[in-house]
C-alpha cells in the first residue's frame, strides 16, 4: 500500500485560527496578518479540545492511495463526509493489475496455495472473455473484490478525526485500519492542532464500546492517549 499527501492548504492552522478569533474579535484577515503559527496552534487546539470542531471543516487534505484492494475502498465509502475518484473498472483493463492478498493467508501456505490458483484462473478467465469480445464492463463481473486499485480521496479534518477514530480501532479491518494509519502519520506532524488526539470511541469514552474488546483498553498506549485527550492541547 502506497498512501501520499498530494494536496493541502498552506499556513490552514494561522488561517482557521484567525478565522475562528474573527467571531469575537477583528476581521479574519487582519488577525491572519499578525498571528503567528505557534499562537494560532495553542488556539485551535483548545478549540478542538473544547469540541468545537467545526472549524476543522475548513481544513481540506487530499490523498492518493495505491495498491489498496475494492474490499478497502468499499468500506472506505462509507464515510459520506468526504470526495472520492477511483479507478474505474469499467475502462481500464484489468488482466494486469495485481490482486491484493491477507496476510494470514500468506502465513499459510496451503491457504496461499488456494487463494493464488483462483486468482490466476480469475485472471485467465477475465482475459478469455475480453478476447470473446465481452465488453471489460461485463467481463469485471467474474473479478474478486480483492483485486489491486487506486483512489483519491478528499477529506476535511473533522472528517477525518472521525474516519481515524472509528479505523484505527483494533477491531477494525486490518486493510483499512493499515491505511488510516499511514494517512493520519502524513497529516498529524504539519497540522498537530488538528490531529493532537486519537479519537477512538474508547478514548473519548474510557471505555471500549465494542464487543468483543479488541483489548486496546487494557494497554499503557490506551492510557496514555486516555490522559492526553482529557488534558487537552497543548498536551505536553
Amino acid at each position: 500500500m502506497e498512501v501520499k499527501l498530494i494536496g493541502a492548504i498552506p499556513d490552514v492552522e494561522k488561517i482557521i485560527a484567525s478565522s475562528s478569533k474573527s467571531t469575537r474579535s477583528k476581521s479574519a484577515d487582519k488577525i491572519l496578518a499578525e498571528i503567528d503559527l505557534i499562537e494560532a496552534r495553542k488556539h485551535l487546539g483548545r478549540l478542538m479540545s473544547y469540541g468545537h470542531e467545526g472549524a476543522a471543516e475548513f481544513a481540506f487534505f487530499i490523498f492518493s492511495v495505491n495498491n489498496v484492494s475494492r474490499v478497502c475502498t468499499h468500506q472506505l465509502v462509507r464515510h459520506r463526509i468526504a470526495s472520492y475518484l477511483q479507478m474505474s473498472s469499467r475502462h481500464v483493463d484489468l488482466s494486469e493489475y495485481d490482486f491484493i492478498t491477507p496476510p494470514s493467508i500468506q502465513e499459510n501456505a496451503e491457504a496461499l496455495k488456494v487463494y493464488s490458483n483462483f486468482i490466476m484462473d480469475a485472471k485467465k478467465r477475465y482475459k478469455e472473455l475480453l478476447n470473446l469480445g465481452i465488453e471489460k464492463e461485463d467481463a469485471r463481473f467474474l473479478l474478486p473484490d480483492s483485486i489491486g486499485t487506486h483512489i483519491v480521496i478528499g477529506m476535511n479534518a473533522r472528517s477525518l478525526n472521525n474516519f481515524f477514530g472509528h479505523r484505527l480501532c483494533g477491531n477494525a479491518q486490518w486493510e483499512i485500519r493499515q491505511l488510516a494509519q499511514k494517512m493520519r502519520d502524513l497529516v498529524k506532524d504539519i497540522t498537530p492542532s488538528l490531529f493532537w488526539a486519537e479519537n477512538r470511541p474508547c478514548i473519548i469514552r474510557g471505555f471500549c464500546p465494542q464487543k468483543p474488546s479488541c483489548k486496546y483498553v487494557a494497554t499503557k498506549a490506551f492510557k496514555r492517549e486516555r490522559e492526553k485527550y482529557l488534558m487537552g492541547y497543548p498536551h505536553e
